[in-house]
């Protein structure tokens, strides 16, 4: 399934203040999921000192994606495809390992 980058642009949002944002796009992609629309919440990055957060999904489409993040009620700036290189490297050197097996 497509990976989804999510930048936030959220000036003055503390730390306690992200986490509950935090929390409630994870709620979002669950209740999603369960009600049929499968995104995945995978991770996220917040850099406080500048106001700014990326968060990585998996989804069927940007447009899923989207729902959920306005579901959840915190701000995003975009939404856009990406590639999650750390996935990709390990699942290369998984395949690159078992071949030597």
């Amino acid at each position: 399934m497509p990976i989804y980058l999510v930048e936030r642009d959220l000036p003055g949002l503390s730390r306690a203040q992200f986490d509950s944002a935090h929390r409630a796009t994870i709620e979002a992609a669950l209740r999603s999921t369960a009600d049929g629309l499968a995104v995945r919440y995978l991770r996220g990055v917040f850099v406080p000192s500048e106001g700014r957060a990326v968060c990585l999904f998996e989804g069927p489409d940007a447009d899923s994606v989207r729902a959920v993040n306005v579901a959840a009620g915190v701000p995003f700036s975009s939404v856009c495809e990406a590639l999650d290189l750390t996935t990709e490297l390990a699942r290369s050197l998984r395949g690159d390992l078992c071949a030597s097996c």
